[in-house]
């Protein structure tokens, strides 16, 4: 059976899995700080976020190799700069594109455009929605 993603990328996405499952087992232990405390599970978010800039990386390295995830300088890419070169490709859809979104239904069109969107909140139009759920969708539209 020949292997649909490469390497690099399948080490991201379990490094994202990892993370957000430590952030996840992270908020289910009991408080030992306090919860009115400030920032108490702010190791936990950080987690979060760590496995969401895996999961864009992931996706770069699928589509572009290991030249997609570093700099020239030889940096990995912020998170908003992991964020903006994943929407420009998403939006300039490359052949190698079609690897993360063959088998997707349409009905998901709404979702991604929301996360495509620059500036303002995510959320869907009316139309959009309706048309969404008339569609038999079942994924609720990102909101903020």
């Amino acid at each position: 059976m020949p292997q649909l993603l490469r390497s690099g990328a399948i080490e991201r996405v379990r490094a994202s899995q990892d993370a957000l499952a430590l952030a996840l087992f992270g908020m289910a232990r009991p408080e030992t700080t306090g919860a009115a405390l400030p920032r108490a599970n702010a190791g936990e978010i950080g987690l979060v976020g760590s496995s969401a800039e895996l999961a864009l990386s992931a996706c770069l390295f699928q589509i572009g190799g290991p030249r997609a995830v570093a700099k020239r300088d030889g940096r990995y890419p912020s998170a908003p700069e992991a964020l903006a070169e994943f929407r420009r490709v998403i939006r300039a859809r490359p052949p190698r594109v079609s690897a993360l979104v063959d088998g997707v239904d349409d009905r998901t069109t709404i979702w991604i455009s929301s996360l495509l969107r620059r500036s303002g909140s995510p959320r869907c139009s009316p139309n959009e929605l309706a048309a969404y759920t008339q569609g038999g969708g079942t994924q609720e539209p990102l909101s903020t």
